[in-house]
């Protein structure tokens, strides 16, 4: 499902949930309707709950979009060293969850930056490895 879609339908949620629960405490406040008391307060609870987590759902950012490129390279060095100074883009890719080729423009750049290194391992794939010493900062 598209997030465009997801977020048309979270936001419809968000109003039905709100709706529902002005609803229910409008009708515990008049008495209007002859529904017992304890079933308005249990769907005032349900849909606002519903309404909370939908509102949330808008509004989060993941963790990922939270970044920036160079908390992107930190984490790759950190994740390099973790794994004995070597680690292939598609490891990196899914410890990550970064996309394959936002991974190797990330790669390529720690290598122009002198940071780590392109090698090929014996089956042909590629590995970067970190070269000694990574600096304190990163």
């Amino acid at each position: 499902m598209k997030d465009s879609l997801k977020k048309i339908l979270a936001a419809l949620a968000a109003v039905f949930g709100i709706g529902v629960v002005i609803w229910c405490v409008y009708d515990l406040i008049t008495g209007y309707s002859r529904e017992k008391p304890s079933i308005l307060v249990t769907l005032a609870v349900f849909y606002a709950a519903a309404a909370g987590w939908a509102i949330h759902w808008l509004v989060r950012k993941t963790d990922r979009e939270r970044r920036t490129p160079e908390d992107n390279e930190k984490i790759l060095l950190r994740l390099m060293t973790d794994k004995g100074g070597r680690i292939t883009p598609t490891e990196a890719a899914t410890e990550t969850g970064l996309p394959v080729t936002a991974v190797r423009d990330l790669l390529g750049g720690l290598t122009r930056k002198g940071l780590c290194e392109l090698r090929a391992t014996v089956e042909g794939a590629a590995i970067y490895v970190v070269k000694e010493p990574v600096p304190e900062g990163l």
